[in-house]
């Protein structure tokens, strides 16, 4: 039996360890997929722009490192399923120059797109940008 595919971007993933607004639908989310409800799809660079956001919050002195470490050894093992994101740079980069969003952004809505099936995000500017044309575009 196939699991529903859903693809979550990194604005959904940081709420995983870090107590922001939405954690608890972003958890759900984890959850789920931990329990093989569903599965969650991500382009490979979800890794780096999460560990970027840890990082940063060590260097402002909102976390320790000991906590960012923690969390990326967490995220490691929580990962959602990765794609490779030159599988879908062509694609993003046609959504980026069509939408004046960032390729970054677009690579997770070109996974979504390329596999039917919706993109959840926490990124209120992205949602609003690109909902109307894209419906699969959630907000958490």
């Amino acid at each position: 039996m196939t699991l529903p595919q859903t693809v979550v971007d990194s604005s959904v993933v940081v709420k995983w360890f870090l107590h922001e607004p939405r954690r608890a639908e972003a958890l759900t989310l984890l959850h789920l997929y931990q329990e093989e409800r569903i599965t969650l799809v991500a382009p490979i660079l979800l890794m780096s722009e999460v560990a970027n956001v840890l990082s940063r919050r060590v260097r402002r002195g909102l976390a320790t490192a000991s906590m960012a470490m923690d969390a990326y050894r967490l995220l490691k093992t929580n990962a959602p399923l990765l794609v490779d994101d030159r599988l879908l740079m062509d694609e993003a980069m046609t959504l980026a120059v069509g939408s004046g969003q960032a390729v970054y952004d677009c690579l997770y809505l070109a996974l979504a797109l390329r596999r039917g099936c919706n993109l959840i995000t926490a990124d209120l500017k992205f949602h609003a940008a690109m909902n109307a044309r894209f419906p699969s575009v959630l907000h958490l």
